[in-house]
């Protein structure tokens, strides 16, 4: 696993797991206003694991999937 910023192309995944999770949960929108605010980070956590079934590829591919997300706000 791994915890990593989040970017703009992670907001749709998020968001799918804000509503399996969350019976109100924050919309895309919310999170985008986030990424890149000052003492505000938006992080996320990814599972990864290797693949050497990939169709055409020689070797092996490292994947990885977001599994969770949280915010953390420095308060000053």
């Amino acid at each position: 696993m791994r915890i990593r910023p989040a970017r703009i192309e992670d907001l749709d995944r998020i968001a799918q797991i804000e509503a399996t999770w969350f019976s109100a949960p924050w919309n895309p929108g919310a999170f985008r206003s986030l990424i890149g605010r000052p003492g505000v980070y938006l992080l996320v956590a990814e599972l990864g694991w290797i693949s050497e079934e990939v169709v055409g590829s020689t070797g092996s591919t490292k994947f990885f999937r977001i599994v969770g997300h949280g915010i953390l706000w420095r308060a000053s």
